[in-house]
């Protein structure tokens, strides 16, 4: 499965980009676009048999169709062939993975944090503790989980926003990111 089964399609620039070529070439330009997507560091190795072998087609079709498709709309750095537009929606997911994954903890250890406050001013019957369990919480709580939770967006996100315009080479960016989740997934 892919890191990010899901990919942003910017359909008026796809029509845009794709309307002089025939359905085929645009299926095959599709099929790129989401080999490149799936693999890591949404590049494909710049190797007719490596092309041939995962994207079903044969060496002939690869040097006909695939390879005018990659030079029009591609770029390659000699072993690597790669879309700049494809590697700044791959960022673009990571950087909003990891923000919804930030919110997510830092709501959960508020909560917590919230509930634990409560049990300490009064005893609870075991009733009051399942209805706190399963996520009921006193409209105060909730308004102020609800301010905490807009406050910490507020936060975050200028900082991201500064960081973003601070990147210069997204490959460079593309490549810590893939070294990084490959030395997690090792430990």
């Amino acid at each position: 499965m892919a890191q990010f089964p899901g990919l942003m399609l910017w359909t008026d620039s796809w029509v845009a980009d794709t309307v002089h070529l025939s359905r085929d070439v645009r299926g095959a330009y599709m099929d790129l676009i989401i080999k490149m997507w799936r693999t890591p560091g949404c590049r494909v190795p710049n190797d007719d048999a490596w092309l041939a072998r995962h994207m079903l087609m044969t060496a002939d079709e690869v040097v006909e169709v695939l390879r005018p498709i990659i030079k029009e709309f591609c770029q390659m750095d000699g072993n690597w062939i790669f879309q700049k537009r494809l590697q700044k929606e791959f960022l673009r997911a990571a950087r909003i993975q990891h923000a919804q994954s930030m919110r997510a903890k830092s709501g959960w250890k508020k909560r917590v944090s919230l509930n634990k406050q409560s049990e300490s001013v009064s005893p609870k019957s075991a009733w009051q503790k399942k209805k706190a369990s399963v996520g009921a919480m006193h409209p105060d709580q909730i308004s102020k989980r609800e301010s905490y939770c807009s406050r910490a967006r507020e936060d975050d996100e200028p900082e991201q926003a500064v960081a973003d315009k601070k990147a210069g080479k997204i490959s460079a960016e593309l490549y810590h990111l893939v070294a990084a989740k490959r030395s997690t997934s090792e430990e």
